[in-house]
């Protein structure tokens, strides 16, 4: 009964509390709970009624009765609080845990002061627990009190307090000035400074900047100086002068005593402060002391660090020799571009000088000394030096030639006058104004001889001339001498059912040494085939050839090499070597020298996992699957890991695994050298048909288990902060994600760059859903920059940064704030920049730098798939800045400065041509703004803005990706507004176009790539108005196989179109013209959907480069 009577009791006390406190006036100070111990109450679980079940109403339970309290009172409450300060005329008030005896309370309670003199008042009882006492005269200012209950307090029912009651009070205090900017005594002060005073407690109500009319200016300033005082805060003021402070002088600020604060506390006495403002003086001088080849039209710049008095500056400016100047001044009056009035003389040096009168713009400082600079002006234009040097012969890898002059010239004179023998084709000339360079760009014939003239007309900009033409010459070398085989880098592989015959590529060389070796079966070499390099056989060669070989000079040819007299060698493994007389060992390491040739009568393709390698072979000659062989599995490391026959499908597999985190190279042998059926494969031989040639990412590793995600509540902290993570871990299983085995796993926290060791170590228990949590405080001590949760077990590589930084909170908030978020290109667009303190005044003059981004837009779409982008690839791929397609909002269009005015706002302008120079179609435009306050101190913000390609949009989907030739290809077709909204009874226009990609072979020195082209042809045109919902159709019937595209143009009123583009593939029994070739290994597969649900069945058109029927091996993974 008493538990029970003892939680209702304090539940309403609580309430109570909490609606008086709300409703107190604002000089009352809110109550302050004593800790006390009270006994927790057993609570138990509820059971949440299942919908639609009818709720009991609560019902009110009756409160404690005082005859019920058997326990000692004591204090719950007081008001103050200890430690907090006391209004002068504010009454103490006294909460206890039960209803008291007020006669008792009364007779046991005691204010004395400081000294031990009594306080006198009067008591009032608004509650049968609460007491307050008002003393009938104000306490003393900045003053200490001690409130006394002695025990023989009681409550109603005659219990004493538990103990006495002894409460501590201090009174509010004097206003005083905390701390003043510059600080008193302070030197060299720049005249831009503000003067800031902070007061120990609040002076004035906060009010924004425009309410502050009627508020106190207590800063007076000697010498007097006119400006604007800003309350900042309500205890921080800031007075700005209206023109900088004079330089070098001593300025005394005061406040005079009795200003009060909002408690009526006065300042009591005069404050004063004083500091003294920098000397004027000469920042730079631009040119500075010693330059050289200082052109003849160049100003002088002079940079003060204040600003100065123009007159003073002026007549304090010498030039010697002596030449008439101007003067430009900066708005700011601290920069002066003195401006010589004539061309100055050519090789001579001048003196600009400032005298020490100058002085500064307010006040008589004077800079005091004499500032200066001497300078060379450029001498008459000659040839300083030639590149390359008459005579010498240009480097191998150079291009075109240099001239440097001695002073800058005129390009007029220059370009296109300078004379070449042999005269290349095109020459790109360009000046480099920093050291007077001439570069001529065209590609050096090899093993010629140059002849350049200068003419001696080139000028400079000043009109003197070279007076004679300069002509030098050089040679060029001839082409590094080759002699390389034709065949891919290391190991080659040929079939027996063709000719062995190899080429050679070879230039500038007289004679072709080659040889052939039968190495019978290196695995060695097999497995780390790029130490060919060095390799050097143990055994006798099976023959060599040294043959004279003539071409021209420069001139690459190919000579045909025949290792076995026409015929096929025998199945094996060979090594092909090939030199001459001109090539040299270094040479080696970039021509194919040695190679190992592997002669062979079938092919053998190799699939490695964790737990099992696969192998399909197949005859080379008719291409059908090669039954009853002998393989065998070789590691890494060329040793025997087993054995396995084919079957009837040429298929195989071996029970293998690497025992290492990764999946190491595995070779396979069939047969034996020299036999029938002979062929090698290795995993690492896969140039051109890896999976990532294809798009698809792969990992090499074990499928990690378990996975894991972390996250914080933040990415930044402070030291001394608590990071808040959660977690959640699944076991894989290949993309099934099942709950995972482990229970507990161990966490580390620690510095990024500490490797892995741990500052802080716990282990989490995982909860039944795999879910995890905790918190993590940083040491003060921490070291700053990024930390990272991770698990401390090899089997998660999981981790979560954050970082660790002494940063500041905002002063000020920054927002971005476009006209429109949505438009029309072509259409003006207003964004506002706004920064505002956080007490709500305008943050005005703060500069801010801003840039306009801009990016493909994708119009977002909920439902069955449609294509609302012109982009014609079948594969998209979004490039970041690596490949051309910008940064995360895109690439940048415009960029820019400015500064906030009077109501912290900053008005930009995105003009109708912004997206002039953009690919077609909708953009979307990001505006991102930083503003900076005076301590450097940055906000950024961003906002962003879709300018549409029309008013309608039209989506194009094909019915089916897939279908025959002769049959009828539909696409479906949508129109939508901004907002994916359908419009209705649109007409949308669809052109169908066949598709063909033509390949283009290309070689270089005999190495052979396939570049694809595509070529459209206009097959069908069909209209289309969409019906209510915005839906509609077009088709065509394709007469023949390959692939198509339709382009699906909607026009909206004001003569905008938006475009869409899908593609189609059309199967035919007959030979179809696919982007395949199969002199590059690889074929595309396209499947006949975007996406597919659980129990669908998927088509997929395997696009093969061969015309008749072959065999295929297919693995789903």
């Amino acid at each position: 009964m008493r538990t029970k009577s003892l939680t209702i009791f304090f539940l309403i006390a609580f309430l109570l509390v909490a609606t008086l406190g709300a409703c107190r006036k604002e000089e009352e100070q809110t109550p302050t709970t004593i800790p006390t111990a009270i006994v927790p109450t057993e609570v138990s679980a509820t059971q949440v009624p299942p919908e639609n079940t009818a709720v009991p109403v609560a019902t009110a339970t009756a409160g404690i009765s005082a005859t019920d309290i058997n326990w000692p009172p004591q204090v719950i409450y007081s008001s103050p609080a200890p430690g907090e300060e006391a209004l002068l005329d504010g009454a103490i008030t006294i909460r206890f845990d039960q209803p008291m005896d007020q006669n008792s309370v009364e007779a046991a309670f005691q204010v004395q002061s400081e000294d031990g003199q009594p306080v006198s008042g009067s008591f009032s009882w608004p509650r049968p627990d609460t007491v307050i006492f008002t003393p009938a005269a104000k306490l003393s200012r900045q003053s200490k009190y001690q409130v006394n209950i002695s025990d023989t307090a009681t409550g109603l029912q005659g219990q004493p307090l538990r103990q006495a009651v002894d409460l501590k009070l201090q009174t509010v205090g004097y206003l005083e000035v905390s701390q003043v900017l510059p600080a008193d005594g302070s030197k060299a002060i720049d005249t831009d400074a503000a003067i800031t005073i902070i007061f120990n407690r609040p002076v004035v109500p906060l009010v924004a900047t425009g309410q502050q009319a009627s508020l106190p200016q207590p800063l007076q300033i000697q010498p007097a100086t006119p400006g604007k005082g800003t309350w900042v805060s309500s205890s921080i003021y800031r007075f700005v002068p209206d023109a900088p402070l004079a330089g070098d002088t001593a300025y005394q600020i005061s406040i005079p005593s009795g200003l009060a604060d909002i408690t009526g506390g006065l300042l009591a006495d005069n404050f004063t402060a004083q500091f003294t403002t920098v000397s004027p003086t000469v920042v730079s001088i631009d040119p500075s002391d010693n330059t050289a080849n200082v052109i003849p039209t160049e100003p002088f710049t002079v940079t003060f660090n204040m600003p100065m008095d123009r007159a003073s500056v002026e007549a304090a400016v010498r030039l010697t020799p002596s030449t008439a100047v101007t003067f430009n001044w900066s708005a700011d009056g601290r920069e002066v571009i003195i401006q010589p009035q004539d061309l100055l003389q050519l090789g001579v040096i001048y003196t600009l000088s400032v005298g020490p009168s100058a002085r500064s713009a307010t006040g008589e400082a004077t800079i005091g000394a004499t500032f200066s600079s001497s300078v060379t002006t450029v001498p008459l234009p000659r040839v300083v030096s030639v590149t390359p040097r008459n005579g010498a012969t240009a480097e191998r890898y150079q291009s075109g030639a240099a001239i440097q002059f001695s002073a800058p010239m005129n390009m007029d004179t220059l370009e296109d006058r300078v004379r070449i023998d042999p005269q290349p084709d095109r020459v790109n000339y360009y000046f480099n104004d920093y050291d007077f360079s001439l570069y001529l760009d065209f590609p050096l014939e090899r093993n010629a001889t140059y002849e350049v003239t200068v003419p001696g007309t080139a000028a400079d900009p000043y009109g003197n001339t070279l007076g004679q033409d300069y002509t030098w010459r050089f040679n060029t070398p001839p082409f590094d001498p080759i002699a390389s085989l034709n065949l891919p880098q290391w190991v080659s592989q040929v079939s027996t059912s063709y000719p062995s015959d190899v080429g050679v590529i070879y230039r500038n060389v007289s004679r072709i040494d080659a040889g052939l070796y039968d190495l019978g079966l290196p695995i060695n070499l097999l497995v780390e085939p790029y130490s060919i390099y060095n390799y050097e056989p143990d055994v006798p060669a099976l023959n060599t050839w040294s043959e004279s070989v003539s071409a021209p000079l420069d001139q690459a040819d190919v000579y045909n090499l025949s290792l076995a007299n026409g015929g096929a060698l025998p199945t094996g493994v060979y090594l092909v070597t090939v030199a001459a007389p001109e090539t040299n060992t270094d040479q080696q390491y970039w021509q194919n020298q040695k190679v190992l040739l592997i002669v062979a009568d079938t092919n053998l393709v190799v699939k490695q996992t964790f737990e099992a390698v696969y192998v399909w072979a197949t005859d080379l000659d008719s291409g059908q699957p090669a039954g009853g062989l002998s393989l065998t599995l070789y590691d890494a490391y060329g040793v025997r890991r087993g054995a396995a026959a084919t079957d009837e499908n040429g298929l195989a597999r071996f029970d293998y695994q690497t025992g290492e985190s990764y999946l190491q190279q595995v070779t396979v042998v069939s047969n034996a050298p020299g036999q029938a059926g002979f062929a090698v494969a290795n995993t690492n031989w896969n140039e051109g048909v890896t999976p990532w040639s294809f798009g698809v990412n792969v990992d090499w590793g074990p499928e990690q288990a378990p996975f894991a995600y972390v996250y914080t509540d933040r990415p930044i902290y402070r030291p001394g902060d608590t990071v808040h993570f959660r977690g959640i871990v699944r076991d894989p299983g290949y993309a099934r994600y099942a709950l995972p085995r482990e229970q507990t796993l161990t966490l580390g926290i620690g510095f990024v760059y500490n490797y892995g060791e741990a500052d802080y170590s716990r282990e989490v228990t995982l909860a039944a859903d795999g879910t995890f949590s905790g918190d993590y405080t940083i040491p003060e001590t921490a070291e700053l920059g990024v930390h990272h949760i991770f698990f401390q077990s090899p089997a998660i590589n999981v981790e979560r940064n954050f970082t660790v930084a002494e940063y500041r909170k905002p002063e000020f908030l920054v927002t971005v704030t476009p006209q429109k978020t949505q438009a029309l290109r072509g259409e003006t667009v207003d964004v506002v920049v706004k920064a505002e303190y956080l007490f709500g005044a305008p943050a005005t003059d703060l500069a801010l730098n801003w840039t306009v981004y801009d990016q493909a837009y994708s119009l977002p779409w909920e439902g069955p798939y449609y294509s609302f982008s012109a982009d014609d690839s079948p594969f998209y791929f979004g490039g970041g800045p690596a490949f051309g397609g910008g940064g995360y909002y895109g690439a940048s269009l415009l960029s820019g400065q400015g500064h906030t005015n009077d109501a912290g706002a900053f008005v930009l302008t995105l003009p109708a041509s912004l997206l002039k120079d953009s690919s077609d179609g909708s953009r979307q435009v990001t505006i991102e703004a930083t503003v900076t306050d005076i301590s450097e101190f940055p906000i950024t913000a961003h906002a962003g803005i879709i300018f549409h390609a029309a008013d309608t949009y039209v989506g194009v989907a094909a019915a089916d990706y897939i279908v025959g030739a002769g049959l009828e290809a539909t696409v479906n077709l949508i129109t939508v507004d901004w907002n994916s909204q359908p419009v209705p009874s649109t007409s949308v226009d669809v052109i169908f176009y066949q598709r063909e990609w033509q390949s283009q072979r290309t070689q270089q020195y005999g190495q052979y790539t396939t570049n694809w082209v595509p070529v459209d042809t206009e097959m069908a045109r069909d209209s289309a108005t969409t019906d209510d919902n915005g839906k509609a159709t077009a088709s065509f019937t394709p007469t023949q196989g390959g692939s198509y595209v339709a382009k699906a143009t909607v026009t909206d009123a004001g003569g905008r179109t938006q475009t869409s583009i899908t593609y189609l593939w059309v199967t035919d029994p007959n030979y179809a013209g696919w982007r395949s070739d199969p002199k590059e290994r690889s074929m595309d597969l396209v499947a006949d959907k975007q996406s597919y649900q659980v129990g669908d069945t998927a088509r997929v058109l395997v696009q093969s480069p061969f015309a008749s029927p072959v065999r295929a091996w297919l693995t789903v993974e």
